[in-house]
């Protein structure tokens, strides 16, 4: 499994842990931010925008 260290107290944690044992600290385990579902309703999104374009575009 991955490791990352807390930003807090730097403690190797793994990446699927929601906070740090040793200092507590809350942070988030997707150290890029986007949580699965925001991916999912960006993807929809542009899937329905595509969709549009094609049924405006008389295809």
């Amino acid at each position: 499994m991955a490791h990352i260290n807390c930003p807090k107290c730097g403690k190797e944690v793994g990446i699927k842990e929601e906070g740090c044992p040793k200092c507590n600290d809350p942070f988030m385990s997707n150290s890029c931010g986007a949580s699965n579902t925001t991916i999912i309703i960006v993807i929809a999104i542009v899937v329905i925008i595509g969709l549009i374009a094609l049924t405006c575009a008389g295809l």
